[in-house]
């Protein structure tokens, strides 16, 4: 019993001085290598050490290391302490024991010696006693002090707390820092320490092929040019941009990027200086799928309204109202949680106007109108509003680049009119009457049309006026004396209207009107100048009138009418007389020529008898 108690108070010191000592091995080699480690950084830091210096670092904390873990820790498992050893440490640190530890281990290992020569086993049975109620009484924390550990400890701890807010804020440096001493031939691994690189712009939404303006804020050691890194997600290649120092801070480097056709993320590298990733989101533009263009002609127009047409190009009579419906939709949104829908749509004209359309609730439908006045081009501008989840400004994506569409403005012709009778000038006497026919024509209907006349009177002959010329023909002394008359100037208000009946309203409308012209007044050796006018349906800003060309009828006497009827019965005859002569003439060549051919068959040679 009393072996017991000895064997479990050395064994309780023994294990304690044993965690004590590797507990202060293992603080000393973790606070010499972090020691050396940043000693080795600052020098590389500082100094920018070669090769040769990498190397001599990288040997330096490997030695530290080894040796603090051979020295420090694997010392207390090679030379483990021994019962003399502990009895000898226990007397040694509490002392006034009398070497009573240290008898009982050697009495006990020599008993069978001693009993043989003659030596008292009661007394070797006191020594072990009053060895065993001394190291009963002895205190393991009391042989085994941890003051030293503590010290170790804190420093190491206090190494520790230093190192480790660096290496977190840091990382990228430690990382470098172990790479250059791994790899020491390797020149191209540079420490990110001198700049300080922040980014500006972070993570934005941008219109599908816009241009963004992205920036980082350099600090410390600022070089004049860096690198702008990107990867786009969609096409899954990457590459990077050289971006160059603003002059105007001297600390920002900023690029416009564009244009942005799917989503991209970015990062500034500045030296070895890197950002964090940021993100570019493209938002997807308004598109114009559908359109269809709906014509309402004037009211004035009879004519039926053409149909819907998905021909974007317009051309319509002026006065005409276009009605437009649009069918828009925003790409990407089927697989959305959010449902992007057009919020806007406008009507531009090239000539600077613009018209709201009417958006309907889903966004899928717009509708417009407007009248066309003049040749013109017209697109329709869609556009919705993005606002990007959190803080940030709201925005416009519009649409890009919209199509201009012709509008062609056909103006409203006026009527095209054609007397077809009679042709030309035509002499009638008082009481006869002149056939008038006409047609005319018109793009969309002819409304309304006259006839328009004025007499001009003639001039009496000066011999006829003082009584003088030939009592046997009066008249035909007067024209042969007396000049020729001059020709009358006529005003428009000198002429008269006479409204012509017919079935207006349609594009063509012939008009037959018998004129009497003893209506008019007019007399013998007086002139008619007439014309005919027509109008069209148009309300605004008025009708278009056109006239024909003048044309004339010579009022003579009965006795002048029956003259020039003998006159033709004349020609008309002789020219009968002239046609039998003829007939006659050649009736006369025929029978010359039927006389002048044989009408026997010559004999034939060698047929007589």
């Amino acid at each position: 019993m009393h072996d017991a108690v000895l064997r479990s108070t050395l064994n309780a010191v023994r294990r304690r001085s044993r965690w004590v000592a590797l507990l202060i091995g293992a603080s000393f080699t973790w606070t010499a290598w972090l020691v050396v480690c940043g000693v080795t950084l600052a020098a590389d830091l500082l100094f920018g050490l070669s090769w040769f210096g990498r190397f001599l670092a990288l040997a330096l904390c490997l030695v530290t290391a080894t040796l603090g873990l051979a020295l420090g820790v694997l010392r207390v498992f090679v030379r483990p302490l021994d019962d003399d050893d502990v009895a000898l440490q226990v007397e040694g640190r509490l002392g006034g024991m009398r070497n009573t530890l240290i008898s009982a281990l050697q009495l006990e290992r020599r008993m069978p010696a001693l009993s043989a020569s003659g030596v008292s086993a009661a007394m070797i049975d006191v020594v072990r006693q009053e060895a065993a109620e001394t190291a009963g009484a002895v205190a393991v924390s009391a042989v085994v002090p941890a003051r030293r550990l503590k010290r170790v400890a804190a420093v190491a701890l206090a190494v520790s707390v230093l190192a480790a807010p660096y290496v977190a804020l840091r990382g990228r440096v430690v990382h470098v820092w172990a790479l250059r001493l791994l790899n020491p031939f390797d020149l191209s691994l540079a420490y990110p320490t001198r700049t300080a690189l922040s980014l500006v712009s972070g993570n934005q939404v941008v219109p599908e092929g816009g241009t963004v303006t992205v920036a980082a804020e350099a600090r410390g050691h600022v070089p004049d040019s860096g690198w702008l890194e990107y990867e786009r997600r969609a096409e899954g290649d990457s590459g990077r941009l050289a971006c160059s120092l603003d002059t105007g801070d001297g600390r920002t480097f900023r690029l416009d990027v564009g244009p942005i056709r799917s989503d991209t993320r970015y990062r500034f590298q500045v030296g070895d200086a890197r950002t964090p990733w940021a993100l570019l989101t493209v938002l997807p533009r308004p598109q114009l799928t559908d359109l269809v263009v709906t014509t309402r002609l004037p009211e004035y127009v009879r004519a039926p309204d053409p149909p819907p047409d998905r021909q974007r190009d317009i051309e319509a009579l002026i006065g005409s109202q276009i009605h437009l419906d649009a069918e828009t939709r925003v790409p990407g949104n089927e697989n959305e949680r959010t449902q992007r829908r057009v919020q806007r749509a406008t009507l531009v004209f090239a000539s600077g106007a613009a018209l709201p359309m009417t958006v309907g609730p889903d966004g899928r439908r717009a509708a417009g109108s407007f009248r066309v006045e003049r040749d013109d081009a017209y697109q329709i501008h869609l556009a919705y509003d993005h606002r990007p989840v959190g803080a940030g400004p709201t925005v416009t994506v519009e649409s890009d680049s919209p199509v201009w569409y012709r509008l062609r403005a056909v103006p409203d012709a006026a009527p095209r009119i054609e007397i077809v009778r009679p042709a030309g000038t035509v002499e009638v006497s008082p009481l006869g009457q002149v056939e008038i026919e006409t047609k005319i024509t018109d793009d969309y209907g002819v409304e309304s049309a006259r006839l328009w006349y004025a007499v001009c009177r003639a001039i009496e002959p000066a011999g006829e006026a003082t009584g003088t010329g030939s009592s046997a023909d009066p008249a035909a002394g007067a024209e042969a004396d007396a000049p020729p008359a001059p020709e009358p100037v006529l005003d428009r208000a000198d002429f008269k209207p006479v409204d012509l009946a017919g079935r207006f309203g349609g594009r063509r409308v012939k008009i037959g009107y018998d004129w009497s012209i003893a209506d008019t007044g007019a007399k013998a050796g007086d002139r008619i100048r007439y014309f005919v006018s027509a109008a069209d349906g148009r309300t605004d800003p008025g009708p278009n009138v056109t006239e024909s060309a003048w044309r004339e009828i010579a009022v003579v006497s009965m006795e002048r009418i029956a003259e020039r009827l003998r006159e033709r019965q004349e020609a008309v005859q002789n020219e009968i007389l002239r046609i039998y002569q003829r007939q006659k003439d050649l009736r006369e060549d025929v029978d010359d020529l039927r006389s002048a051919t044989p009408t026997s068959r010559p004999a034939e040679p060698g047929g007589g008898d």
